[in-house]
This record gives C-alpha cells, structure tokens and sequence, in this order.
C-alpha cells in the first residue's frame, strides 16, 4: 500500500490520524501539507522511520498567567 511518500500500513495509519487531528479531507492533502511544511523548514522528515517526523526549531514555553 503506497501513502505518500511513506510504505506501510503503520504509516498509512497515522495519516489517517494526522487528518483526524488537523481537520485535513484525506491522506493525499496530509501528504501535501507535510512536503510543504517540510519544503519551508518547518519540519524534518527521516525515511525509513517509524517516527519519521521532527520539528525545526521548536521549543516548549511555559505560559504564565
């Protein structure tokens, strides 16, 4: 089963719960929406991994109120 740029049912899988959490139609536009965010150098994407994507340049911050 082909998903992008991903082989495997795992990861087919998780497309389906990227749509799920970004409000995204299908696993094709998630595929589109991860090589933009990767071509702007947003994240990072390792083939071959089961956790195959990292954030550039992110940090956690505490909110104070």
């Amino acid at each position: 089963m082909h998903c992008g740029i991903f082989y495997g049912k795992w990861l087919c899988a998780k497309h389906k719960d990227i749509c799920a959490g970004t409000g995204l139609a299908s696993s094709g536009t998630v595929f589109y929406y991860l090589q933009r965010l990767e071509a702007d150098g947003r994240i990072g994407v390792k083939r071959n991994s089961p956790r195959a994507i990292r954030l550039i340049d992110y940090e956690f911050r505490k909110v104070v109120e």
